[in-house]
C-alpha cells in the first residue's frame, strides 16, 4: 500500500472485532472509528456511518444482509462509503 493512501480516510471497526483481533489492525493516517457495541447492531451502524461519515468498513456477510434487510435503509445517508469489505 502506498504511503499515504488511507490519508483522509474513517474506516469503523467494531470494538468485539478489535478485542478478537480479528482484522485488528488500524490503518496509519486514517481516522480509525471504534463503535462500542458488543453484538452487532445494523441501525447503530449505519446511524455512525453517516454521522462520522465513515469511508471504510469490514463485515461479515451477515451484517450486509442485516443492512439489506432494513426496511427504512435508504433514511441512512451513506454517500461518505467508498469500500465495503465482507468476508467470514
Amino acid at each position: 500500500m502506498r504511503a499515504g493512501y488511507f490519508k483522509f480516510k474513517k474506516y469503523l471497526k467494531s470494538l468485539k472485532e478489535v478485542e478478537k483481533n480479528s482484522w485488528g489492525y488500524f490503518f496509519v493516517d486514517a481516522r480509525n472509528i471504534i463503535m462500542p457495541q458488543r453484538s452487532f447492531d445494523a441501525r447503530a451502524t449505519l446511524k455512525t456511518i453517516q454521522d462520522e461519515k465513515v469511508t471504510d468498513i469490514h463485515i461479515v456477510p451477515t451484517h450486509l444482509v442485516a443492512f439489506i434487510a432494513l426496511p427504512d435503509v435508504d433514511r441512512y445517508d451513506l454517500s461518505s462509503l467508498k469500500r465495503m469489505f465482507y468476508a467470514a
